[in-house]
């Protein structure tokens, strides 16, 4: 069988295995360059809205497709978001004008990036389940190095309250206790500031906890505690069934 004689059902699980949609610079989206193979192809990507519901942006400039394309083609499916551009620009249009709609959002920028983040007016995000904020080395020496980012700043600017799945990575992240929600099935956290008793305290605030990840190594007088409780995993060994 010819690749035109191909029906539209196996096209379209084909098109679910090229990668996310990528918005930055230096590349066109692979299903950007789907959509110009052919008006056969085309019309199955963009009728196809979860092709469009999962979204990477890196630096972004107006050669990148448009916000509100990818929206219009998303049509009102949850959107999955990794964010690793500067927040304050096309990101921040994407969280204020689909804010009702971001289901998971991940974050990766510097301290710097991090700190203007909280001040910026993005308001609620009620659909939000999973949230990753990760610190990134930061070597503009722009930041403070003993700054610190409140973790229930965070949650109180996407108004989330509902996680059930919560990575705050990075050493600068205090005032960690307000957001131990008992909604949590997974959580990760540097462990910096944690002592067994309050690793122990943590699990009883989340009972429907499964995974609880803590990066960096415990010493193993502190860690050997901690064994006997499946759903800990300390430094980078791996739990089973643990995501990638």
């Amino acid at each position: 069988m010819s690749v035109p004689e191909l029906p539209d059902e196996l096209l379209l699980a084909i098109f679910k295995h090229f990668d996310p949609l990528v918005l930055a610079n230096y590349c066109v989206p692979e299903l950007v360059d789907i959509t110009h193979v052919c008006h056969r192809w085309r019309e199955i990507a963009v009728g196809t809205p979860e092709l469009w519901s999962n979204i990477y942006i890196f630096h972004l400039t107006n050669k990148n497709l448009p916000l509100e394309v990818i929206l219009r083609r998303s049509q009102h499916l949850p959107l999955k978001c990794q964010i690793y551009a500067n927040i304050e620009v096309q990101p921040r249009k994407l969280l204020m004008r689909a804010s009702e709609r971001i289901e998971t959002l991940k974050i990766k920028a510097p301290k710097c990036v991090l700190t203007r983040l909280i001040h910026l007016p993005i308001g609620p995000l009620p659909l939000l389940r999973v949230l990753e904020i990760i610190e990134k080395e930061d070597r503009t020496g722009l930041t403070d190095s003993e700054e610190t980012l409140d973790s229930e700043q965070f949650l109180e600017l996407f108004a989330a309250s509902e996680l059930t799945e919560l990575n705050l990575d990075g050493r600068s992240f205090t005032n960690i206790e307000p957001v131990l929600q008992p909604s949590l099935t997974r959580l990760t956290l540097c462990n910096r500031y944690f002592t067994v008793d309050y690793i122990l305290k943590a699990l009883t605030q989340m009972p429907l906890l499964r995974f609880f990840y803590l990066s960096g190594d415990l010493p193993s007088s502190r860690s050997d505690s901690l064994r006997h409780y499946p759903q800990i995993c300390i430094g980078s060994s791996k739990a089973p069934g643990r995501r990638e």
